[in-house]
């Protein structure tokens, strides 16, 4: 999906890329491509609805590769549906994979991110629903992309002071696997 695009993108461009994935098939796919291409990538598997998840996902990606420069949060675990057919499990799940996790994954990358040469940078993957526009029974989904751009709105002013600069892109709906 979006996230295989992204991680190609910055494989050719000859960035190592540490894929994050709740689904390790989908991962291993894009590893053995980047791969195949003359690139490097590495594995993590993550439910970033998990806060230590998130963490552990920086560190070892640290670890891996001697630091970081560009963090790109992409994922996103919730429900579409409009209101009364999402349940407040799945509103939970996709707040805390969309919006906190972004939080998280940047607390956890800005140490490394100061660090970055041209200065650091975190892309989030939102979306003009909920933020530019409505579709109609994506409510939830909708709601929890417009608190991520806020989110980015408020952590670019965070940490500009550390050379990191934090961004959103907000595309249509997309087709994705």
């Amino acid at each position: 999906g979006v996230g295989r695009g992204i991680a190609l993108g910055f494989a050719s461009a000859g960035a190592n890329v540490m894929l994050a994935a709740r689904t390790l098939s989908y991962a291993e796919e894009t590893k053995a491509d980047i791969e195949a291409a003359g690139g490097v990538a590495d594995i993590f598997g993550i439910d970033v609805k998990d806060h230590a998840q998130c963490s552990a996902l920086i560190a070892a990606t640290a670890k891996r590769f001697g630091g970081m420069d560009i963090i790109v949060h992409c994922a996103a675990d919730i429900a579409h549906g409009g209101v009364g057919h999402v349940s407040d499990e799945a509103m939970e799940a996709g707040f805390a994979s969309i919006a906190k996790a972004a939080w998280w994954l940047l607390e956890a990358g800005r140490p490394y991110l100061a660090k970055a040469s041209d200065g650091g940078r975190f892309i989030a993957i939102g979306s003009v629903n909920g933020t530019f526009s409505v579709v109609p029974n994506m409510t939830a989904y909708g709601m929890a992309k417009a608190a991520l751009d806020a989110f980015v709105r408020g952590a670019a002013g965070d940490v500009v002071a550390d050379g990191i600069t934090v961004n959103a892109v907000n595309p249509g709906l997309i087709a994705s696997a």
